[in-house]
């Protein structure tokens, strides 16, 4: 019960504050520095991971709203064998979670090695789609948000680009600043048919070794089939019967609530089909050997509790990592985050990493260095997910214990439309309303959503669906 004593005695505020800093600049006089796992970050090899004569090529590979769902993570009645078999050639970690459960601040974590209200990207954003014209992209764009990385921050695709690197991103763009992200290529893919982002993927090799010969290229390839609608994201061939689900805690055995969910699944195995068509294209260019994979998803699935919020399933994602020089069918527990994905990159291609980076490195974990360890504990943030869908909330996981503090509880909750419009495909939010006198319960835990205390404190381990808060329990408060 450590947890709990350090987080009643230093704050949440103070926590955040360290972390925020990469050190203990924000923890004055209250406690172990070293404890709380703020400590210098470890000293970088400087050299490229797995020998290799030049710099890997790296392939991000980012889910659209996808919680820690697969058939490798025991998730009943669901089929991924290309994520699994991907999971089986990496370093799996299942102890995963993205600094924020909304796409633009999720996806600017991830390239800033940043949380959010570091960075400045604290929302959603208003972005062009991928295929707009060039100009869109550039300071003189007419769909340029206020709201984005702070200009004196470098991003992972600033520095790659400052390296050598040819850069390249598909489907979607979802970040802000746009000239903060100075892809050379960007790239369309539609969600179906399932064989779409290989062939994004081959069109940018293709492009790569015509005009650039020899040089690394580091590609984003984005798979929005789980985002909502899910209805038009899914191929027939991957569709998940209602009867083989086993409903998630708080979701009540209804008709539509279990059609709902299992739309959700065959989002997830539709897309894991065309990730599988992805890798063969990555076979079939002979780049594999010097490539290296980073499988994730960029935030929770849509529904209550979970997308937008701070709650587990809203920021717990799957992450495989696979490449040269780093060790294969390991599953480790370790906790990480997403904002330690760009400090890893660098770290594997041998670059230094700034300082403002947050995030550490997981080299020393891929490459199954003796005594690597991951965090002590893991953040998470929600400030709002639209202009207007304000609820400032914080949190942090050590494993068992999650702890949330909602700064601003006076206020009522707005939630994002995906998580409740028919509009948007969604079958379950309505039914449960509708069956609130059947269901109870779950009608109850659902709609905790729009007020909530000041402090939540769940013990995941025994109530993984978040149902009871302890932060009064006595014998918690003793320990």
């Amino acid at each position: 019960m450590s947890f709990i004593r350090k987080t009643v005695s230093l704050g949440l505020a103070s926590l955040f504050a360290a972390s925020a800093l990469g050190g203990c600049g924000g923890v004055k006089n209250e406690g172990d520095c070293d404890s709380l796992d703020f400590g210098p970050r470890p000293t970088q090899s400087m050299t490229i991971i797995g020998g290799l004569d030049r710099k890997p090529n790296i392939v991000l590979m980012l889910a659209d709203d996808q919680s820690y769902h697969l058939s490798h993570a025991g998730t009943p009645g669901l089929s991924t064998p290309n994520n699994d078999r991907l999971a089986r050639e990496s370093t799996f970690f299942t102890n995963a979670f993205a600094s924020c459960a909304s796409c633009s601040p999720s996806r600017s974590s991830i390239f800033t090695g940043m949380y959010p209200h570091s960075n400045g990207h604290w929302r959603n954003t208003v972005t062009p789609s991928i295929n707009a014209p060039d100009k869109e992209f550039g300071r003189e764009s007419s769909m340029q948000d206020t709201v984005g990385v702070h200009e004196d921050i470098p991003t992972l695709i600033e520095i790659l680009k400052e390296e050598g690197y040819v850069t390249g991103i598909t489907q979607k763009w979802h970040l802000s600043p746009h000239w903060k992200y100075p892809f050379d290529y960007r790239l369309q893919s539609p969600r179906l048919p399932v064989t779409s982002s290989a062939q994004a993927v081959k069109t940018f090799l293709n492009m790569v070794r015509r005009n650039s010969k020899d040089d690394p290229f580091f590609l984003m390839v984005n798979f929005g089939n789980t985002h909502r609608e899910w209805q038009s994201g899914i191929d027939g061939r991957y569709k998940v019967k209602t009867d083989d689900v086993v409903l998630p805690v708080g979701f009540p055995d209804l008709p539509l609530v279990r059609q709902d969910y299992a739309n959700y699944l065959s989002s997830v195995q539709t897309m894991d089909a065309a990730i599988g068509h992805v890798l063969e294209v990555l076979e079939e260019s002979g780049e594999m050997d010097r490539t290296i994979i980073i499988y994730t998803s960029d935030q929770g699935y849509a529904y209550p509790r979970a997308k937008a919020s701070v709650y587990f399933d809203g920021t717990h994602v799957p992450l495989s990592i696979k490449g040269p020089g780093i060790k294969s069918n390991v599953n480790t527990d370790e906790l990480v985050s997403l904002i330690d994905i760009a400090p890893t990159i660098l770290d594997c291609i041998g670059v230094k990493i700034p300082d403002n980076m947050q995030g550490i490195s997981l080299r020393p974990i891929l490459e199954g260095q003796e005594g690597a360890k991951g965090r002590k504990y893991v953040f998470s943030e929600h400030n709002a997910h639209g202009p207007k869908e304000i609820y400032p909330s914080r949190a942090v996981y050590d494993g068992r214990y999650l702890y949330i503090r909602n700064l601003m509880p006076e206020l009522e909750y707005k939630l994002p439309a995906d998580l409740y419009g028919r509009d948007w495909g969604n079958l379950a939010y309505d039914a449960i309303v509708k069956a609130k006198d059947e269901y109870p319960f779950e009608y109850d835990l659902m709609m905790s959503i729009f007020s909530r205390p000041y402090e939540e404190l769940y013990d995941i381990a025994n109530d993984p669906g978040q149902t009871k808060n302890l932060v009064n329990e006595k014998e918690l408060k003793k320990a």
